[in-house]
């Protein structure tokens, strides 16, 4: 990565207060309508998942001892 990396950090309040006073750019009406097949093929069409192959059946989840 080069240049600067720029880091924001927001809380839960301020979030809800942005969304509301702006919007959002998510269509979650149009995501929940997807079907997977529609979703398969739009991950398939990313760019960034070029390449990128998920074995879901075999996944695990450590979670951090406290």
């Amino acid at each position: 990565m080069e240049g600067k990396v720029h880091i924001v950090r927001y809380t839960v309040e301020e979030l809800t207060k942005l969304k509301a006073s702006e919007g959002t750019q998510s269509d979650w009406s149009a995501a929940a309508a997807m079907t997977p097949v529609q979703i398969e093929a739009n991950i398939a069409a990313d760019p960034d998942e070029e390449g990128m192959a998920m074995d879901w059946d075999n996944v695990s989840v450590t979670l951090p001892v406290l």
